[in-house]
């Protein structure tokens, strides 16, 4: 449950508006095709007053081991689209309201080879537990798993260091060169296996309602090595936070399209060395009315959700998710007004 905590934690979901009335548009249709897909629809008295309201894609789960939600609406009015993006994805927002260090790991040589430096071992950090038994808290593929020493006796920091090093840069590398195809999946315990390339594959394919308004955003996701990837702002990022005493390391992509009347961003981990297995979240910005609608739709990737009492564990998910909505999306109305 605490791993479980720990991804929902991490959960950044968000935000829409329903005005009615107003010119209707290409943007429009779109905003009223994400408070469809959202179910946020009856809400739009609580919103008209000034309210926060959120909800989960109950039901709408493609594999078992998702939890998928989304979040709060807010009336924007005023505000260019770019700055409600930069203030939802700001390094700040995420260290203030969910204690995350975003680190740049930009994909060069000598960016990937550097990107890593500053990733340190925390004192408590459980040196035995890892060499004794490594899949049984983190996130390794096979030949990952070969890198940390099998020892009980004193195992070596700089080494088991090293390995992470090895670890995060083989994945950005893998990520960079392939996309989503080339993730390899995670260990389990008695010879099963997790994708979080399936994972991925799954959520940005239940996109629809994004996939058909812009295509080449979602194939960069993907593929970066997409000729036309280019057309869109990417910067990669490393993670840590703590979970159980312990650091969390994630790999992420950020993807931003910026226009005057619309803004998408998003933010996907392709590998993380523990508490979840992948994430995806789209944050966007577009016309409706005088108003616009600001929306964000997250897909999060668990083993906890899984086995007995799993409807619980989702539903404690969801509530989870609630908490961290407010505070993250408290922290973007401030920052726009």
């Amino acid at each position: 449950m605490r791993r479980l905590l720990l991804a929902t934690s991490l959960l950044i979901v968000a935000c829409a508006i329903s005005v009615p009335g107003g010119a209707h548009s290409r943007g429009h249709d779109l905003a009223e095709g994400l408070i469809a897909h959202l179910g946020l629809g009856e809400f739009g008295e609580k919103l008209e007053a000034g309210g926060v309201v959120y909800s989960g894609l109950l039901g709408q789960e493609q594999l078992k081991e998702e939890v998928s939600a989304v979040g709060a609406m807010l009336l924007v009015r005023g505000v260019p689209p770019e700055v409600v993006i930069d203030a939802f994805l700001h390094p700040d927002t995420f260290r203030d309201v969910h204690g995350i260090g975003r680190h740049g790991a930009l994909p060069d040589t000598e960016g990937i080879t550097n990107a890593f430096e500053e990733l340190m071992l925390d004192p408590e950090f459980d040196m035995a537990g890892l060499a004794r038994d490594p899949l049984r808290e983190y996130n390794l593929g096979e030949r990952e798993l070969s890198l940390f020493p099998k020892t009980h006796s004193t195992v070596d920091r700089k080494a088991v260091r090293n390995a992470w090093h090895s670890i995060l840069k083989g994945r950005l590398e893998s990520y960079l060169a392939g996309g989503i195809s080339q993730i390899a999946p995670y260990l389990r315990k008695k010879g099963g296996k997790v994708s979080p390339a399936r994972e991925l594959s799954a959520a940005l394919h239940a996109s629809t309602y994004l996939e058909h308004e812009f295509p080449r955003f979602v194939d960069s996701l993907i593929e970066p090595s997409k000729p036309y990837a280019s057309e869109f702002d990417q910067e990669y990022f490393w993670l840590e936070t703590d979970f159980n005493g312990q650091r969390v390391w994630a790999l992420s992509v950020e993807q931003r399209l910026m226009r005057s009347d619309v803004a998408l961003g998003a933010d996907l981990h392709f590998y993380a060395s523990r508490g979840y297995n992948s994430m995806l979240t789209f944050i966007g910005v577009v016309p409706y009315g005088e108003h616009s609608l600001v929306f964000a739709v997250n897909h999060t990737f668990t083993d906890e959700v899984l086995g007995f009492g799993s409807g619980v564990r989702k539903r404690v998910a969801r509530s989870r998710v609630s908490e961290t909505l407010a505070g993250h999306l408290e922290a973007v109305r401030r920052q726009i007004e």
